[in-house]
């Protein structure tokens, strides 16, 4: 009888390590969609600020700026964003805030656009001019 018992306490302990893995094995990772970026003004980095995304008219989500002008959105829903950046006028440790233009703020006024696709990164660089 012990011996049965062992046999299937391996057995079990054998299914249950394949239950774990799967079948996809340890190769098989998720790939979540980002959108990132860089934010300039006429090609200087804006090292503060925030980036907020917009569809169909509605506020979705926002993200800050880090100090070299780069910006990052985990996972978002695939589709057409539209794009906002808006400024402090706060000083950082990394420098004096890089001024962006009022028109910027708004979603309407903006004229910036990314797509995204799902499960893949998507880049888009926010080249912002002065004027």
């Amino acid at each position: 009888m012990s011996i049965l018992r062992r046999s299937l306490a391996a057995l079990a302990v054998a299914l249950l390590g394949l239950g774990l893995t799967g079948c996809g094995g340890s190769d098989s990772k998720v790939t979540v969609a980002v959108l990132r970026g860089k934010v300039t003004v006429n090609k200087k980095a804006v090292n503060t600020g925030i980036v907020t995304a917009y569809k169909s008219g509605s506020k979705v989500t926002e993200t800050n700026i880090n100090p070299d002008g780069t910006y990052e959105f985990q996972d978002p829903s695939s589709g057409e964003y539209q794009l906002t950046v808006t400024k402090t006028e706060t000083p950082t440790p990394y420098g004096k805030p890089v001024k962006v233009p009022a028109k910027y703020a708004d979603p309407a006024t903006s004229g910036l656009t990314a797509t995204v696709t799902s499960g893949q990164p998507n880049e888009k660089n926010l080249e912002l001019d002065a004027k």
